[in-house]
C-alpha cells in the first residue's frame, strides 16, 4: 500500500507542475497563433482556385501554397509582436526616465541612484552588457545575473537564493554580462546558481543564503 500510495503522490506531483505550466494564458496564446496560422495556409491556398498556372497540379499546388501562407502569417506575428513589445518597452523607459532620471535602455551608468523595477522587463528579456559604476541599486525585487561580475560591491539589507543550473523562474529582474563596481545594492534577492555563489567569496558568512 505504502508503494502504491507514494507511486500515486509521485504521478500528481508531476501532473501538478505540468497544469501549473499550461496554464490558461498559455493555451489561448498557442491556440490563437494556430489558428492565425491556419488562416494564413487558408487565405493563400483558396488562391489556387484563381490562379491558372497551376491547372493540372492542384494537390501540389494546394500543399505549397497552404504552408507557404502559414509561415507568412506566423512571420506577420512575430513582426507585430516584436513591434509591440520594443513600445512597450520605450514606455517603460521615458516613463522612467521623467520619474527617476533613469534611462535603463542606456548602456552605462555612473554615480546614479536606480530604482530596480525601472528595468524589470514584463517580456522577460535580459539586460545585456550593461555596466554600473558607484551606483546604489535599490529593491525590492529578484536579480539574476548569469556570465556577470561584482568588484567592490556591497549588499545591504539582501539575500541570495541558490537555484539549480536551467531553473526556471519567473519575476527576476535579468542581466547578462552585467559588470557591476563599486556599487550598493540593496532590498534584493540576488538569484545565483552553487558555481555562481562559489565565485563570491566575500559574500560567504555575510549575506543570508536560502539553500537549493
Amino acid at each position: 500500500m505504502d508503494n502504491i500510495s507514494q507511486s500515486t503522490n509521485s504521478r500528481w506531483k508531476r501532473w501538478s507542475v505540468l497544469k501549473g505550466k499550461i496554464s490558461a494564458e498559455w493555451f489561448i496564446e498557442k491556440t490563437g497563433l494556430l489558428i492565425w496560422m491556419l488562416f494564413g495556409g487558408y487565405i493563400t491556398a483558396a488562391s489556387l482556385s484563381v490562379i491558372e498556372f497551376f491547372k493540372g497540379h492542384e494537390k501540389q499546388a494546394l500543399t505549397i501554397l497552404f504552408v507557404a501562407g502559414c509561415l507568412i502569417f506566423l512571420g506577420i506575428y512575430f513582426l507585430y509582436n516584436k513591434v509591440k513589445q520594443q513600445s512597450i518597452q520605450t514606455k517603460s523607459a521615458a516613463l522612467s526616465l521623467s520619474e527617476s532620471n533613469t534611462n535603463p535602455l542606456e548602456q552605462e551608468f555612473r554615480n546614479k541612484t536606480i530604482r530596480l523595477h525601472d528595468f524589470f522587463d514584463h517580456f522577460h528579456i535580459g539586460h545585456t552588457n550593461k555596466t554600473f559604476k558607484n551606483c546604489r541599486i535599490n529593491g525590492p525585487g529578484m536579480i539574476y545575473m548569469p556570465f556577470s561580475s561584482m568588484i567592490d560591491c556591497n549588499l545591504k539589507y539582501c539575500q541570495i537564493v541558490i537555484i539549480k543550473d536551467g531553473a526556471p523562474f519567473n519575476g527576476a529582474t535579468i542581466f547578462y554580462s552585467a559588470r557591476m563596481i563599486e556599487c550598493e545594492i540593496s532590498g534584493c534577492t540576488l538569484l545565483l546558481t552553487r558555481s555562481e555563489y562559489n565565485s563570491l567569496p566575500q559574500f560567504h558568512g555575510v549575506v543570508p543564503v536560502l539553500n537549493e
